[in-house]
């Protein structure tokens, strides 16, 4: 009788329920028990507690197929996932939010005066150097990185491409430290010695040039897979008209693979928007308005070099920033996405 109950899914289901029904209380009964001497830790009813609760999920997964597990599973990661990402997103919105109403919201974005302890919370500095920066390093770093995918994938030699693609797997997890040491003892000299008197070095120009060589790893990785996953097939019918290497390399390769390459300056973006310690380290952090050889402050950074002795509001208009930022990467990703969907419906 019992196995013919729970050959159905109903049943089985049904029993599910009832058992994590029935170790409810008792972990609410040890939770109080645990709760009421708080001040002497009893682990034994920690133990229990974890016992009864896993060994009742495990006994009722244990009645159901494989199948069904492991829908069940993914369901349960999906969701933690999903939970994840809300949770981030919403609390960056209530700790963010509050404090840009509660100023100028006018002066907030178009202000030049940084100075928390007068009183002045404005933005315009550090928002104007991060959008610089984004764009010059972005532009300047996507080609070279597609450019270099492109001939790892078609014109390489097997031996240099497996050298390079370690050399390039090795950077691409290099913490940023370790960039930043680099550029402060090869960027920022070499800045000062080309620009002569203009900088200490300390510049937007290295922080630039320092981000550029921090993305390349990303870039390079995700766009030679893409262009390599490009089957030959494809390509086959234009070499047979005549076509040579580079032009079906740029008329058929590269917009096949477009996805990929786009997803590569998805990601290099949020790296470059979002890094702190190596940029902090070459930069200057004065607070000034862009110009390649001024000292700069980022969004990022500003919020890494004071949320440590904040004051209560002071703190909130730094979570401001980090909300503003958090908006940035959107705007961008939805920009970048618009430009390579028009193009794509126009091809």
């Amino acid at each position: 009788m019992a196995v013919i109950i729970f050959k159905n899914r109903k049943f089985k289901n049904l029993f599910f329920c009832s058992v994590l029904t029935l170790a409810a209380p008792f972990s609410i009964m040890f939770i109080k028990i645990f709760i009421s001497n708080s001040k002497i830790i009893n682990l034994s009813y920690v133990f229990f507690y974890v016992l009864i609760s896993l060994s009742s999920v495990f006994f009722s997964l244990g009645l159901l197929d494989v199948e069904t597990i492991w829908k069940i599973i993914f369901k349960i990661f999906t969701a933690i996932c999903i939970f994840s990402i809300f949770s981030v997103i919403f609390y960056i919105l209530i700790s963010g939010l509050p404090a840009i109403f509660e100023l100028n919201v006018i002066n907030f974005f178009t202000g030049k005066n940084w100075d928390p302890e007068a009183g002045y919370y404005e933005i315009l500095p550090f928002f104007l150097s991060t959008l610089l920066s984004t764009i010059c390093a972005v532009s300047l770093g996507a080609p070279i990185g597609i450019l270099t995918a492109v001939f790892l994938s078609e014109f390489s030699p097997k031996y240099v491409a497996i050298i390079l693609r370690l050399i390039i797997k090795v950077m691409s997890g290099i913490p940023s430290i370790i960039y930043g040491i680099f550029g402060v003892l090869v960027i920022v000299p070499t800045v000062k010695f080309i620009s002569s008197e203009q900088t200490t070095g300390d510049c937007l120009l290295s922080a630039i040039i320092l981000l550029i060589i921090m993305i390349l790893p990303i870039i390079i990785n995700v766009s030679e897979v893409s262009l390599r996953a490009v089957e030959d097939e494809i390509k086959e019918p234009a070499l047979a008209l005549g076509d040579t290497k580079t032009k079906i390399i740029f008329k058929i390769t590269i917009p096949s693979a477009k996805d990929g390459i786009l997803n590569s300056i998805f990601l290099s973006l949020g790296r470059v928007i979002g890094e702190t310690m190596a940029v902090m380290m070459v930069a200057g952090n004065a607070i000034n308005i862009p110009l390649p050889f001024k000292s700069v402050r980022f969004l990022t950074t500003a919020i890494a070099l004071e949320i440590s002795y904040a004051s209560e509001f002071h703190r909130k208009v730094l979570m401001s920033c980090g909300f503003v930022l958090f908006m940035f990467i959107l705007i961008l990703n939805f920009i970048f996405v618009k430009i390579f969907n028009n193009k794509n419906h126009i091809n």
